[in-house]
């Protein structure tokens, strides 16, 4: 094991979790796995059981390595593997759950804990339900740098769980939320009730310890953001290819024009729908959600055309030696293929999907390591969480979700513990197109987010 000093932060967080089962809602990038894997060896846990995304149990094998004295921990893919400190995936730990409640935890540590936030879903009450395997744990401990993604009823699961409300989940949304009535049946929840955020506030900092990268890390360089609009371009066969579904709006017959009404009109749809400040609401956003799926097609598209561009500028940033190493962040495919076909010359590397996890590793290690491997292309689902990229201090937002938190957990790859350089963003929209109405209607998103959690911290002292 490395001998590796933890900061001030986390080891108030270590101490703090240690006496108490509660939220560690640490920003991304602070060291959250690392915190709670010293409370487990301060408290003397025996047995201990990591729940996290699959995508992160190896990194959670390499944090036990690097900060735990006391235990080693492995993942367990079947239930032979199964052991007294053991990394599973969300997936595993819902189907496991019978194999899983034999053993009593010292400490149940929920990684990413926001994937809770739906209390019927079965991973939920599969967890932390009446029959859940937080039940079997002596120690029940949240980590989340992103417990709060829209409203407050996404944060009843813990609230409840920790004993700090007793309402039930309709109840509680009643109570704490704005609903409208659903047109196919039912209500939906459209919004916070603005005078009960902070006591939603006051009730998190009973369980819950915040850390923003404000706070504790003064020491780690600025981030930059900037907006970059580029001109459309015309696709090549060869490239149109990277793509069969939407070759099929050219070849045989070019059904282009009808192709770009469908994006005027939306674009007007949009339009509308901001300024009438629909998209102010929780269910505005649900709205955007909903257009990005109708719109799946001309997403590609935009995307494919941002790609080319930027290939080329990049292309000729990394030859002037501008900077050493970049990631590109992606959504589809095809702008990821038409990337990588431009940047190999200078070592480009991919994380996707279907990367495997022992590939995905090795990548990102090289990525990390290796002096002629200056560009990491990553889709952002596959590679928004639980990585580190700090090798770059240049990212590029090529294609974003139509949803804010992934777009941020992707950037935080680069910006955070071990960053050495000022990190400079770049979000890229395509001219004349959705994606320019789309890009401003997302930073509409966090304000009350960011006042949910204020409440909470500043309270959190009294809970310490």
């Amino acid at each position: 094991m490395e001998d590796l000093k933890l900061f001030d932060y986390q080891i108030e967080g270590s101490e703090w979790l240690q006496s108490r089962n509660g939220l560690l809602a640490y920003d991304m990038g602070l060291g959250k796995s690392a915190t709670a894997i010293t409370a487990s060896d301060s408290i003397n846990a025996k047995t201990i059981l990591i729940i996290c995304p699959a995508i992160v149990r190896s990194n959670w094998v390499n944090e036990f390595n690097k900060f735990s004295k006391n235990n080693k921990a492995n993942v367990a893919y079947k239930v032979s593997e199964i052991s007294n400190v053991c990394i599973v995936s969300y997936d595993f730990a819902m189907s496991k759950i019978k194999e899983l409640s034999k053993i009593e935890w010292d400490c149940l540590i929920i990684d990413e804990s926001h994937y809770l936030k739906n209390p019927t879903a079965k991973r939920t009450k599969a967890i932390i339900g009446n029959n859940g395997l937080a039940h079997k744990a002596k120690r029940i401990w949240c980590l989340s740098g992103t417990p709060m993604g829209n409203h407050v009823a996404e944060l009843w699961t813990m609230l409840f769980i920790f004993g700090v409300t007793k309402l039930k989940y309709s109840e509680f949304i009643s109570t704490y939320c704005e609903t409208a009535q659903n047109p196919w049946g039912g209500t939906i929840i459209v919004g916070n009730k603005q005078n009960k955020l902070q006591e939603v506030g006051i009730m998190l900092s009973k369980i819950m310890l915040r850390k923003t990268k404000e706070d504790v890390m003064i020491q780690l360089p600025p981030i930059f953001y900037k907006d970059m609009v580029v001109p459309q371009v015309e696709l090549t066969f060869d490239q149109l290819q990277k793509d069969s579904s939407f070759l099929s709006y050219f070849f045989p017959f070019d059904k282009s024009k009808e192709l770009f009404e469908k994006l005027k009109k939306d674009a007007e749809m949009l339009q509308h729908l901001d300024e009438s400040q629909s998209f102010g609401t929780i269910n505005g956003f649900k709205l955007l959600e909903g257009l990005a799926n109708s719109v799946a097609t001309l997403r590609v598209y935009c995307g494919m055309q941002k790609a080319i561009r930027m290939a080329e500028v990049i292309h000729e940033e990394l030859e002037n030696n501008d900077y050493q190493k970049i990631v590109l962040f992606t959504v589809h495919k095809a702008a990821m293929y038409i990337l990588l076909d431009k940047l190999l010359p200078f070592g480009a590397v991919a994380v996707y999907g279907a990367t495997n996890e022992p590939e995905r590793i090795r990548r990102i290690e090289k990525f990390q390591k290796d002096p002629k491997t200056r560009v990491m292309v990553c889709n952002i689902i596959a590679a928004g969480i639980g990585i580190n990229l700090t090798a770059a201090s240049q990212v590029v937002m090529v294609e974003m979700l139509w949803s804010p938190n992934p777009n941020a957990q992707a950037i935080m790859r680069c910006h955070r513990l071990g960053q050495k350089e000022s990190v400079n963003v770049r979000f890229v929209s395509l001219e004349n197109s959705i994606d320019q109405k789309v890009v401003q209607i997302l930073k509409k998103k966090v304000k009350d987010i960011t006042d949910v959690f204020k409440f909470a911290k500043d309270n959190q002292g009294e809970n310490l």
